[in-house]
């Protein structure tokens, strides 16, 4: 008898907002091992996706989509079964079946996983981390410094809506909705974290990690984002900062006004 354990969601290392899965796979990849080292037979197997429809699964194909653009595609029923034998055969302890594309991988070496780095060919350099496409905060802040508040928050609105079209692997901005929730069109933990990190490397902010929960929409992002980087705008009746030229100059238009 042979003793077969799976776990799901990838396994342990790429269960992303699975915390509950992730600690029944760490369990079950332990126990393998444990097995194993007492001679014991024992195979964990850490599936990826399987692209079949289940009353568990018929529901993800916006989770299957992002999962592909990563470069983790679904596995085919037919290589599904495959890796079973494979695995059972290999006399390992704890094993990882689960389809990758390699050329959807190496097109962003700097923002991969650990557990998938040593899958792209490096050609024996040290892949640095990718900076963000336009991450220059000081020439962001230039520029904008000479918009209307409107303008501003449109500017902004039309950089948040671009890093989350990226993330999520849609074409452009204008697959975002400004208004709709952020939960709502596939963003989850781990996509959550990809968006603040690249919008705190573009704007040289310090942002939340709960940042889209606190700002849950592209709009309320941007207003945030404004008002981190801009402050309150001052009332027009707000005579704090004026010189006393500017006082004067507005002393003697009232006097003219009333003559």
């Amino acid at each position: 008898a042979f003793f077969v354990m799976f776990s799901s969601a990838g396994g342990s290392v790429l269960a992303a907002g699975q915390a509950n899965y992730a600690a029944a796979n760490v369990f079950l990849d332990a126990l393998a091992v444990h097995r194993r080292s007492l001679g014991l037979p024992a195979t964990s197997l850490a599936y990826g996706l399987w692209d079949v429809a289940t009353g568990l699964t018929e529901a993800l194909d916006e989770d299957v989509r992002l999962m592909a653009a990563r470069g983790l595609p679904a596995l085919g029923v037919a290589d599904a079964l495959r890796l079973f034998d494979a695995g059972i055969d290999s006399g390992r302890a704890a094993l990882v079946p689960l389809a990758v594309d390699v050329p959807a991988l190496r097109a962003k070496p700097g923002e991969l996983h650990a557990f998938l780095r040593d899958m792209v060919p490096t050609e024996g350099r040290t892949v640095e981390r990718t900076r963000t496409k336009g991450s220059d905060p000081a020439a962001l802040v230039a520029r904008l410094t000479g918009l209307s508040t409107e303008d501003r928050e449109r500017a902004l609105l039309d950089l948040v809506r671009g890093h989350a079209a990226a993330v999520l692997g849609h074409s452009g901005a204008e697959d975002i909705a400004a208004e709709r929730g952020f939960l709502d069109i596939g963003f989850d933990s781990l996509t959550a974290l990809e968006l603040r990190n690249r919008l705190n490397e573009v704007t040289g902010c310090r942002l939340a990690p709960t940042l889209i929960f606190d700002y849950p929409s592209a709009a309320e992002l941007a207003t945030h984002l404004r008002l981190t980087l801009f402050g309150e705008d001052a009332s027009p009746d707000d005579l704090s900062a004026a010189t006393a030229d500017e006082l004067f100059d507005i002393l003697d238009g009232g006097a003219e006004a009333w003559a």
